[in-house]
């Protein structure tokens, strides 16, 4: 068994934790991970402002450097921070272009407020179903370490396993 863990991350924070996720995953299948680089993020003041911009854009641009064929894993998890109360628009482009996967798929966010469902619902949107597992982390609990439990209630979820 095979899984495939996608995500954009531009503070960090969401590459960290789809690492914590990887980590976990490895325990139970093959596990290859997969960051979402956008250049048209760089440099840093430029980028931020593209990024802001591109969040209330339709405009779409191509996702280059994608290694991975999610079509063959087993398992597909997919991370993003949440901007303006939705997932990136990295990871909007990415879920919309998935209509051939049908195995398991997980999705998790990350963001520095109280977290919410939100963005995971418009990721199940873009995806066309219903995700087998959620995540919504909270950028307080990964500093501090606070969330291992939720992402080995995450995993088995995804699995399938009993908690």
């Amino acid at each position: 068994m095979r899984a495939l863990v996608v995500y954009h991350s531009k503070s960090g924070n969401t590459g960290k934790a789809a690492h914590d996720i990887s980590e976990e995953l490895e325990c139970f299948v093959h596990v290859d991970i997969e960051k979402i680089d956008v250049e048209r993020y760089h440099p840093f003041l430029f980028g931020t402002l593209r990024a802001f911009k591109d969040m209330f854009s339709s405009e779409e641009f191509p996702l280059t450097g994608l290694s991975y064929d999610p079509i063959k894993y087993d398992f597909l998890v997919v991370g993003s921070p949440v901007w303006g109360n939705s997932c990136t628009p990295p990871i909007r482009y990415y879920l919309s272009d998935l209509e051939e996967y049908s195995s398991r798929a997980a999705f998790f966010t990350t963001q520095s407020g109280k977290p919410t469902y939100d963005a995971i619902k418009k990721m199940e949107e873009l995806f066309g179903m219903e995700a087998d597992a959620k995540l919504a982390i909270k950028k307080g609990d990964i500093d501090k370490g606070e969330y291992f439990n939720d992402i080995k209630n995450f995993v088995s979820e995804l699995l399938g396993m009993e908690h």
